[in-house]
């Protein structure tokens, strides 16, 4: 035992004490020179979104990251557990410019229907003309057709792209990533090894203990949910730095706390449970860093050409990927418009409980409903959300892998009574999915819409 080291947790300090950074490594800002050792030094390692995310980029922004990857050279690597999430996940993302124009269809279709409900209450107060509101009407049926021939157009161009890019052989991202990963993929962990470490993640994601207890999944079998799968990236990083006796930069496109220390809306850093656990587990330093800053870092640093429109294209992507709600129990810009859209059709009264619901903070009551609804008095409420769960249902089929969402887009409110027994108070929309409502209301609001939100 060397001088000054406390036997109880190994620390170092004087005789009366540690130092007043001992165990506090994730609050460090660090130096330039810090970035330079780690990113001309360090052990590099790419999460599965910073993979997949190449798929989303424009072709400059992700020919600057291949760039930037090819230069770590050997000090890039990533664990066996981000080689397997991104095959299993390839072709999703491989298939999200697609989703993307369809979802951009939807979203048309949606703000021209509420156009055309706003031009008729217009054309009604004032007594407007039945056949020049008619006329008024196949000017935006017309533009809306219009809009929507080209995206789909495009679409029928990105099918075939991505039908071939299906075959691994022609898969130019895939051709991209071969040769810079070629030899720097992580063993896969053995099978006493694997149910230790998905053992350690359920009691990690029980006790919130970083990494993966944000990622928990409703119904979710052990040894599939996020949660386990962050925990198994992370332990495998901390068997290489440990092998490797080498500082850890991790770049992720993952946003949420269980990975960083946040503040007012900032990833200012490393939660620094994991820093310490680094630290403690193989004498390394963790560091962090989005894609985006990880192409300004490698400017600075690494003397590497990046355009700055690579940058903008990473940044606005990241933060599409953000408000579509990652955090959101699984809902997704895509599958948020795709249920609305069909609300609006079939059940347009909870679209816009919905809606009142955002307004009001998150709570409609029953007086409300009513009031919405132009509802008789002794009209039952029971089964209001059923419309809501069974289109959600779909959504979590078509954009979620089949796994229901965590948040319910609309639930009952009861008094002191049991759930599910009783008139319902009214109903609620949970706040996490308020960014993304507003997101979506808003663009409906500029397009022409009721403009409520």
């Amino acid at each position: 035992m060397t001088s000054g080291q406390d036997p109880a947790d190994g620390s170092v300090g004087t005789p009366d004490g540690q130092d007043i950074r001992s165990g506090f490594s994730g609050y460090l800002t660090p130096s330039d020179s810090d970035w330079r050792r780690v990113l001309n030094e360090g052990l590099i390692v790419t999460d599965t979104n910073a993979l997949l995310n190449l798929y989303r980029y424009n072709k400059e922004a992700r020919a600057d990251l291949i760039s930037v990857m090819t230069r770590f050279g050997e000090r890039l690597w990533i664990p066996h557990q981000v080689a397997e999430e991104f095959w299993r996940n390839r072709e999703n993302a491989l298939e999200d410019p697609i989703r993307q124009a369809e979802q951009t269809v939807q979203s048309l279709q949606m703000q021209a229907s509420k156009s055309v409900e706003t031009l008729r209450a217009w054309a009604n107060r004032i007594a407007y003309p039945r056949d020049k509101r008619l006329a008024l009407e196949t000017v935006i049926d017309n533009c809306t057709s219009e809009l929507r021939g080209a995206i789909e157009h495009a679409i029928e161009i990105d099918n075939d792209k991505i039908d071939q890019a299906r075959d691994t052989d022609h898969d130019p991202i895939l051709a991209e990533l071969e040769p810079i990963l070629r030899g720097r993929v992580g063993f896969p962990l053995s099978r006493a090894d694997y149910v230790a470490a998905v053992t350690e993640a359920q009691k990690r994601v029980e006790a919130k203990e970083p990494p993966g207890y944000r990622d928990k999944k409703k119904d979710g079998r052990a040894e599939d949910s996020n949660s386990s799968g962050d925990y198994l990236v992370w332990h495998q990083v901390i068997r290489e730095a440990k092998r490797r006796r080498k500082d850890v930069l991790l770049v992720t496109g993952d946003v949420k706390e269980d990975w960083w220390r946040i503040r007012n809306g900032i990833q200012m850093g490393p939660r620094n449970e994991l820093a310490e656990e680094l630290l403690k587990e193989a004498d390394s330093r963790l560091f962090m860093l989005r894609p985006d800053r990880l192409l300004v870092s490698a400017k600075n640093y690494l003397d590497v050409a990046v355009r700055d429109e690579s940058v903008k294209n990473v940044e606005r992507i990241n933060e599409q990927l953000s408000a579509q709600g990652e955090e959101a129990g699984g809902w997704t810009l895509g599958a948020m418009l795709y249920v609305l859209a069909a609300l609006n059709k079939e059940a347009s009264v909870q679209y816009n409980v919905i809606q009142a619901a955002v307004v009001n903070g998150g709570f409609v009551s029953r007086d409300e409903v009513y009031a919405i609804g132009d509802y008789d008095s002794d009209r039952m409420l029971k089964g209001f959300t059923r419309p809501v769960n069974r289109i959600s249902a779909a959504a979590a089929s078509l954009f979620n892998d089949q796994k229901a969402f965590s948040l319910e887009l609309l639930s009952p409110v009861y008094d002191e009574m049991s759930a599910g027994f009783g008139r319902a108070d009214g109903f609620k929309v949970p706040v996490e999915l308020h960014h993304l409502l507003r997101t979506i209301y808003k663009t409906i609001e500029d397009a022409g819409g009721d403009g409520e939100v």
